[in-house]
Protein backbone atom coordinates (compact mmCIF):
# COMPACT_ATOMS: atom_id res chain seq x y z
CA UNK A 1 0.00 0.00 0.00
CA UNK A 2 2.83 2.42 0.85
CA UNK A 3 4.54 1.66 -2.49
CA UNK A 4 1.38 2.65 -4.42
CA UNK A 5 1.16 5.98 -2.59
CA UNK A 6 4.85 6.64 -3.31
CA UNK A 7 4.35 5.92 -7.05
CA UNK A 8 1.57 8.52 -7.10
CA UNK A 9 3.56 11.08 -5.05
CA UNK A 10 6.77 11.18 -7.19
CA UNK A 11 5.05 12.17 -10.48
CA UNK A 12 3.03 14.86 -8.67
CA UNK A 13 6.17 16.39 -7.18
CA UNK A 14 7.92 16.32 -10.56
CA UNK A 15 4.96 18.00 -12.29
CA UNK A 16 4.84 20.60 -9.50
CA UNK A 17 8.54 21.46 -9.85
CA UNK A 18 8.33 21.77 -13.63
CA UNK A 19 5.24 23.98 -13.43
CA UNK A 20 7.10 26.25 -10.97
CA UNK A 21 9.97 26.55 -13.42
CA UNK A 22 12.39 24.68 -11.16
CA UNK A 23 12.86 21.76 -13.54
CA UNK A 24 13.40 23.67 -16.77
CA UNK A 25 14.84 26.89 -18.14
CA UNK A 26 12.91 27.00 -21.40
CA UNK A 27 11.82 30.61 -20.81
CA UNK A 28 15.33 31.85 -19.95
CA UNK A 29 16.28 35.28 -21.30
CA UNK A 30 19.02 35.49 -23.89
CA UNK A 31 21.79 37.97 -23.16
CA UNK A 32 24.03 39.17 -25.96
CA UNK A 33 27.14 41.33 -25.85
CA UNK A 34 26.31 44.17 -28.24
CA UNK A 35 29.78 45.69 -28.14
CA UNK A 36 32.07 47.89 -26.11
CA UNK A 37 33.02 51.54 -26.06
CA UNK A 38 35.32 53.83 -24.12
CA UNK A 39 34.60 56.97 -22.13
CA UNK A 40 37.38 59.51 -21.78
CA UNK A 41 37.69 61.83 -18.81
CA UNK A 42 36.41 64.76 -20.89
CA UNK A 43 33.43 62.84 -22.28
CA UNK A 44 30.79 64.87 -20.43
CA UNK A 45 28.89 66.48 -23.28
CA UNK A 46 26.90 65.33 -26.25
CA UNK A 47 29.01 67.00 -28.92
CA UNK A 48 30.41 64.92 -31.77
CA UNK A 49 33.94 64.98 -30.28
CA UNK A 50 32.91 63.40 -26.97
CA UNK A 51 30.15 61.00 -27.91
CA UNK A 52 30.96 57.42 -28.91
CA UNK A 53 28.16 55.75 -30.83
CA UNK A 54 28.15 51.96 -30.90
CA UNK A 55 26.60 50.47 -34.04
CA UNK A 56 24.56 47.46 -32.93
CA UNK A 57 22.53 45.81 -35.70
CA UNK A 58 23.04 46.42 -39.40
CA UNK A 59 19.90 44.52 -40.33
CA UNK A 60 16.93 43.53 -38.21
CA UNK A 61 13.97 42.47 -40.28
CA UNK A 62 11.95 40.83 -37.49
CA UNK A 63 12.00 42.46 -34.01
CA UNK A 64 10.19 39.48 -32.45
CA UNK A 65 13.14 37.22 -33.36
CA UNK A 66 16.09 39.63 -33.55
CA UNK A 67 14.98 42.47 -31.27
CA UNK A 68 15.86 43.33 -27.68
CA UNK A 69 13.68 44.32 -24.72
CA UNK A 70 16.36 45.69 -22.35
CA UNK A 71 19.97 46.90 -22.22
CA UNK A 72 22.61 47.29 -19.52
CA UNK A 73 26.20 48.52 -19.31
CA UNK A 74 29.13 47.05 -17.38
CA UNK A 75 32.29 48.90 -16.36
CA UNK A 76 34.80 46.41 -17.75
CA UNK A 77 37.99 48.43 -17.19
CA UNK A 78 38.06 51.48 -14.97
CA UNK A 79 35.18 53.28 -13.28
CA UNK A 80 32.61 55.48 -14.98
CA UNK A 81 29.92 58.06 -14.21
CA UNK A 82 27.04 57.16 -16.53
CA UNK A 83 24.45 59.87 -17.17
CA UNK A 84 22.23 58.30 -19.83
CA UNK A 85 21.87 56.05 -22.87
CA UNK A 86 20.80 57.31 -26.27
CA UNK A 87 19.16 54.46 -28.17
CA UNK A 88 18.50 54.53 -31.91
CA UNK A 89 15.80 52.04 -32.83
CA UNK A 90 15.47 50.25 -36.16
CA UNK A 91 12.81 52.74 -37.27
CA UNK A 92 15.37 55.57 -37.02
CA UNK A 93 13.89 57.19 -33.90
CA UNK A 94 16.06 58.04 -30.89
CA UNK A 95 15.14 57.50 -27.23
CA UNK A 96 16.93 58.62 -24.06
CA UNK A 97 17.15 56.40 -20.99
CA UNK A 98 18.30 58.36 -17.94
CA UNK A 99 20.60 56.42 -15.60
CA UNK A 100 22.73 58.75 -13.44
CA UNK A 101 24.82 55.98 -11.92
CA UNK A 102 28.46 55.59 -10.82
CA UNK A 103 29.91 52.26 -11.85
CA UNK A 104 33.02 50.81 -10.27
CA UNK A 105 35.12 48.44 -12.35
CA UNK A 106 33.31 45.10 -12.60
CA UNK A 107 29.85 46.45 -11.70
CA UNK A 108 26.92 47.05 -14.03
CA UNK A 109 23.62 48.90 -14.26
CA UNK A 110 20.35 47.08 -13.76
CA UNK A 111 18.54 46.00 -16.91
CA UNK A 112 16.92 49.07 -18.47
CA UNK A 113 13.67 48.19 -20.22
CA UNK A 114 13.20 49.59 -23.71
CA UNK A 115 9.90 51.24 -24.55
CA UNK A 116 7.44 48.90 -26.27
CA UNK A 117 7.97 45.24 -27.02
CA UNK A 118 11.14 43.83 -28.51
CA UNK A 119 12.90 46.48 -30.56
CA UNK A 120 15.54 46.44 -33.26
CA UNK A 121 18.55 48.45 -32.11
CA UNK A 122 20.55 50.34 -34.68
CA UNK A 123 22.90 52.23 -32.37
CA UNK A 124 23.57 52.98 -28.69
CA UNK A 125 25.47 55.92 -27.23
CA UNK A 126 26.55 56.09 -23.60
CA UNK A 127 26.75 59.60 -22.17
CA UNK A 128 29.10 59.90 -19.22
CA UNK A 129 32.76 60.14 -18.29
CA UNK A 130 35.58 58.23 -16.67
CA UNK A 131 35.40 58.61 -12.87
CA UNK A 132 38.99 59.59 -12.22
CA UNK A 133 41.49 62.17 -13.40
CA UNK A 134 43.44 59.57 -15.31
CA UNK A 135 44.09 59.89 -18.99
CA UNK A 136 43.07 56.23 -19.35
CA UNK A 137 39.49 55.86 -20.58
CA UNK A 138 36.96 53.55 -18.92
CA UNK A 139 35.99 50.60 -21.12
CA UNK A 140 32.30 49.72 -21.05
CA UNK A 141 30.57 46.59 -22.31
CA UNK A 142 26.98 46.93 -23.46
CA UNK A 143 24.59 43.98 -23.31
CA UNK A 144 21.15 43.41 -24.78
CA UNK A 145 18.47 41.06 -23.48
CA UNK A 146 16.02 39.24 -25.73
Amino acid sequence: MLVNKFKLFVPLVTVGLVSLGLGSNVMADQTKLLGQTQLSYSNNSMNNNGLNILQVQKKCSDPTKQGFNAVRVEAFKGSANIISFKIKYGNGKWDTLMIAQNLQQGSSTKWLDLRGDKRCLEAIAVIGKTSNNSSKPATLKIYGRR
